[in-house]
């Protein structure tokens, strides 16, 4: 039996596991439940009401100048992103699992992009406030993990 040379590198490499598992189960895991409901729970905010209370927007004068159908568009935008991020975190999950660097690529693009479509959903509307807290201060450490963990460097040789 012959081994492949990605194969062979992959055995040379540090086992997942530590915050990198945790981080990985997670992505497969937790992240895709989190955000399959959060997308619900924004279909159901922005259909159900005629027009949503603005979030951050009502207290600046961006508010007034953006007009209803360009909010009921980035509210679109929010609830497309939202119902696409579990996607992406059971694919980023998966590939670190199976040490990828594309995995860490991708783990970084979901973790951005869930951080960025929070707080555009709390601009838009202010029941999303406490989901984009909890948000940043959940998402942002795995963040700084991924950038700066010495197992991660390791691991996919980054």
């Amino acid at each position: 039996m012959s081994t492949t040379p990605s194969s062979s590198a992959n055995q040379n490499r540090p086992k997942i596991g530590g915050w990198l598992l945790v981080l990985a189960i997670s992505l497969c895991l937790l992240a895709p439940l989190w955000g399959l409901g959060t997308a619900m729970n924004a279909i159901d905010i922005f259909l159900s009401t005629s027009r949503p209370p603005l979030g951050l927007l009502s207290i600046s004068p961006l508010g007034s100048i953006l007009a209803p159908r360009s909010l009921m568009i980035c509210g679109i935008v929010v609830i497309i992103g939202l119902v696409a991020l579990p996607i992406a975190s059971l694919v980023a999950g998966i590939l670190l699992l199976f040490k990828k660097k594309t995995g860490v690529r991708l783990a970084k693009i979901y973790l951005l992009s869930s951080v960025v479509l929070s707080l555009l959903a709390a601009i838009i509307n202010v029941r999303f406030f406490g989901y984009a807290l909890v948000t940043v201060m959940v998402l942002m450490p795995w963040l700084r993990y991924l950038a700066n963990s010495d197992r991660v460097k390791e691991t996919f040789r980054i």
